[in-house]
């Protein structure tokens, strides 16, 4: 599991949309916003948690970010690519 920093958040949060690579489904598209935000290693939804940050790559050569992330309830992993 990823504990983040201030600014390790900043970081995942600069990216305007994540889009849904493979995994566990829940859209399309995450938007991190008023609806949906990152605490810590905690991913909220309508102040709801769903989803734990597990793993934040990223490859400054090919400009790639990925985040892996486990359901809270099944525990299935899903990843999102930046964009």
């Amino acid at each position: 599991m990823v504990s983040c920093t201030s600014n390790e958040e900043k970081r995942k949060k600069d990216v305007g949309y994540w889009k849904y690579v493979d995994g566990h489904h829940y859209g399309d598209c995450l938007i991190f916003d008023e609806n949906t935000s990152l605490r810590n290693d905690t991913i909220f939804q309508n102040q709801k948690p769903f989803a734990l940050l597990v793993k934040f790559k990223e490859n400054s050569i090919a400009n790639h970010k990925i985040l892996v992330l486990r359901n809270l309830e099944s525990k299935k992993l899903s990843r999102y690519v930046g964009k």
